[in-house]
């Protein structure tokens, strides 16, 4: 198990022969509980690798801690 990321939306120009003045992604993140968001927006700035690109942070929520699975805790029980 681990962080997953997916591109679920990519927007830019809007005539096939201009150059567009801009373009956005938004990218999703199901953050694994051993992770936080600020570790994942560090591991992403190298991915991308170009300064020029600015991250913001739509909405988040730290992910939450594993639940106990030991034979002895209720909840597996």
């Amino acid at each position: 198990m681990h962080t997953t990321t997916a591109v679920t939306m990519v927007s830019g120009g809007i005539k096939s022969n201009v150059l567009a003045p801009y373009a956005e992604a938004v990218i999703s993140h199901r953050i694994h509980p051993s992770q936080t968001v600020a570790e994942i927006l560090e591991r992403d700035r190298p991915v991308v690798n170009d300064d020029r690109i600015k991250f913001d942070v739509l909405t988040s929520m730290e992910a939450h801690p594993v639940s106990d699975s030991s034979p002895d805790c209720f909840g597996f029980q």
